[in-house]
């Protein structure tokens, strides 16, 4: 367990295992943040449930994904 203090950060930085750890973790969300962002676009225009409320739907859904990642980013263990 890595304590929040420069030290606790500055020791952890150079053992490979710790430094591999977390840019493993880092990776993965990077990866996982990049699918979101290329996930499905807004339903197609020949679609038979188009209307505003799909649309709606759609960027709530959209919406409610970027304010996960905004709050997650605020937390103190992502920082």
């Amino acid at each position: 367990n890595i304590g929040p203090t420069s030290a606790a950060f500055a020791k952890a930085a150079v053992e490979s295992d710790v430094v591999a750890h977390f840019e493993s973790i880092v990776e993965r969300w990077c990866n996982q943040t990049e699918h979101m962002l290329e996930e499905r676009q807004p339903p197609a225009k020949d679609a038979e449930d188009v209307g505003p409320d799909s649309e709606f739907e759609f960027w709530r859904g959209r919406m409610a994904k970027f304010n996960n990642v905004a709050e997650q980013l605020k937390k103190p263990i992502a920082r």
